[in-house]
């Protein structure tokens, strides 16, 4: 329900019931066919339940998404858009939620990609690999490593089976994800972390009962304090989180951008610094849906700004000088074609007078940045 990419888990789920029956004995067949059903009933009653039990999106039973009727989308995606249709008439899921996967479907047709400096449509079979190192605390990726090494000592041991349930969808999940041309999140791989975690349960289980007590304790100890650390640095801006490996959250989006970093969420803390500092206008180059003005933000519309419904003849030349505010994937240049990549990158290494919630960065300039005409 978090994700739809979490789909994948049922086939991981049943391989690791299947290795549990047929190859390591622990369940027996008629437990495992048990044990499906009941994942099988709560996943289904638990879609439900998100939606109201109700099918329709509203409480007008009459009004309902059609994507799958869309002829681009039948187009596009003709598997898919069948199948939503099929499941639509057949009331097996609320309407929003099939309709609502399948538009996710066809936005990742054709996204652009950020990583590091370098830009794709078709991503990099590292770039979720790349994500979880750089978005997850490090405490957590060292205890998740040592469960690994764990569970492979253990592969022989009756507990064996238990702990690859907590391993194995790790991995099996990443390997699809790594082929995925999809780059704009680690969102997308969002369904491992409850695994990663039972994993770094597995490694300060070891640590506690392999090494001395206190060392081990030491050890559990250090790991966790590290993570709390490095958490709390980000608390309040939980999406721009990134590893003390990268600098943090002011630094992160000179790795990755969009969902990672960036969805536009910080037009209120910018609000609030303007009030704090005394600053009546700003020029801002915005990537996010939300108007600035609703947040009484004076402002001048920059190029690049993503705001819907905003007037061309409103984004005009910055008023210098003056305060220019940029979203950091805008910063990065991911939306735009490669030819205008480069419009903001001179102020990617200034110093910012202010970085707001690790999203947007404002920076005093005192004359443009880009090549005038003369």
């Amino acid at each position: 329900l978090c994700k739809f990419s979490a789909l994948l888990l049922g086939p991981i789920l049943l391989v690791l019931i299947a290795l549990a029956v047929w190859r390591q004995r622990v369940l027996t067949p008629r437990a495992g066919l048990v044990l499906v059903a009941v994942i099988t009933a709560a996943t289904w009653i638990a879609a439900w339940a998100a939606y109201g039990f109700r099918f329709a999106p509203s409480a007008d039973a009459g009004w309902l998404f059609a994507l799958d009727q869309d002829p681009g989308m039948r187009r596009t995606l003709p598997l898919m858009a069948s199948l939503a249709g099929w499941v639509n008439g057949a009331h097996l899921l609320p309407n929003a939620m099939i309709e609502g996967f399948l538009h996710g479907q066809g936005l990742v047709q054709g996204r652009p990609g950020f990583l590091a400096g370098s830009y794709s449509y078709e991503s990099w079979w590292y770039y979720f690999p790349a994500a979880f190192l750089l978005k997850t605390p490090i405490g957590l990726i060292a205890l998740f490593g040592v469960g690994v090494v764990a569970c492979a000592r253990r592969r022989r041991t009756p507990s064996f089976a238990g702990d690859a349930c907590a391993v194995l969808p790790v991995f099996l999940f990443m390997a699809v994800a790594m082929t995925s041309s999809l780059a704009i999140g680690v969102r997308h791989i969002l369904p491992i972390y409850p695994f990663v975690i039972l994993t770094a349960a597995l490694g300060a289980e070891s640590l506690l009962r392999a090494a001395a007590t206190r060392r081990g304790q030491a050890i559990v100890a250090l790991a966790l304090a590290v993570t709390m650390l490095e958490v709390g640095r980000a608390w309040t801006h939980p999406l721009a989180f990134f590893n003390t490996l990268v600098g943090g959250p002011s630094n992160g989006f000179r790795f990755l951008a969009d969902s990672n970093v960036d969805w536009g969420q910080d037009l209120v803390g910018l609000r609030d610094w303007m009030t704090d500092e005394d600053v009546a206008h700003v020029n801002l180059a915005y990537f996010g849906t939300a108007d600035p003005a609703y947040h009484d933000i004076a402002w001048t519309p920059l190029w690049g700004t993503t705001v819907p419904g905003l007037a061309p003849d409103r984004i005009g030349p910055p008023v210098l000088p003056g305060y220019v505010a940029v979203s950091v994937t805008l910063l990065d240049g991911v939306p735009f074609q490669a030819d205008a990549r480069g419009f903001y990158a001179p102020l990617r290494d200034l110093e910012p007078v202010a970085d707001i919630g690790g999203s947007i960065r404002v920076y005093w300039i005192e004359r443009p940045w880009w090549p005038v005409r003369r």
